[in-house]
């Protein structure tokens, strides 16, 4: 046994009921996706693309809005930059996050189907916008791809104060994070899920735990192993070499 392994263990039994709650969405998501409704899908890809910069409450309204103009319809609408702007003006939305939204929707007609513009982002065939790692993986994770995980300063300092593992934060990061998961956390479950295999109920856990922000549901996430980790009400602090 590792203390990555026990940690994380002891976690997801503390944590049982938060994470169901924080992966409910990404399910759902993972379920149209593989659906046939393209308008559906395509609202779904609007509101993520959008959440790089706005609360996703906000993301998921501005999505709904643009879905009853009618926009979602036709992805020729969203593939102009001025149309994608005009759309999606007055919510802090910019010429760049246009052309983000823009190339998107314009790639995805190009492999023909959402599903397939997917695929095209996890072989490297087709990128958002410049490519950074974070933001491809983290839509993957957010679409139903749980083993995919961006490497954020909660992973990063979770697994370098549990793992004594020091992650890069570029792509290399991912790759790190996932030979971890498969040689430290295989076997070890989550309902359905082993966490050998899915980077991002990891991802999931560790932000339970660490952020000391709400989750998309207005619930507070714990905050206890951020910046400041407060190890005296961590309930796997007996088992972690931070606190030991």
């Amino acid at each position: 046994m590792t203390a990555l392994r026990d940690v994380v263990g002891i976690l997801i039994c503390e944590y049982d009921t938060d994470l169901v709650r924080n992966l409910r969405p990404i399910e759902t998501t993972r379920v149209i996706m593989r659906g046939n409704d393209l308008e559906e899908q395509l609202l779904v890809v609007l509101a993520l693309l959008i959440n790089f910069q706005m609360p996703g409450s906000l993301a998921v309204r501005v999505s709904q809005d643009v879905k009853a103009k009618g926009l979602l319809r036709d992805t020729r609408c969203l593939q102009d930059v001025g149309t994608a702007q005009a759309a999606l003006a007055g919510v802090r939305f910019g010429k760049n996050k246009a052309v983000l939204v823009a190339k998107a929707f314009g790639d995805i007609e190009r492999a023909g189907s959402v599903i397939g513009w997917l695929e095209q982002l996890r072989t490297g065939e087709a990128r958002i916008g410049k490519g950074a790692p974070k933001v491809r993986s983290n839509l993957l994770k957010q679409a139903g791809y749980l083993d995919e995980a961006p490497v954020d300063l909660h992973v990063k300092r979770f697994v370098k104060r549990v793992a004594r593992v020091d992650l890069s934060c570029d792509s290399r990061g991912e790759k790190e994070l996932k030979v971890l998961c498969n040689t430290q956390l295989a076997g070890l479950r989550f309902r359905e899920y082993d966490l050998g295999l899915c980077p991002g109920v990891l991802d999931k856990l560790i932000r339970i735990h660490c952020s000391p922000d709400k989750d998309e549901f207005g619930v507070p996430y714990r905050g206890i192993c951020g910046i400041s980790p407060c190890c005296d009400v961590c309930p796997a602090r007996d088992h972690c070499p931070k606190y030991a």
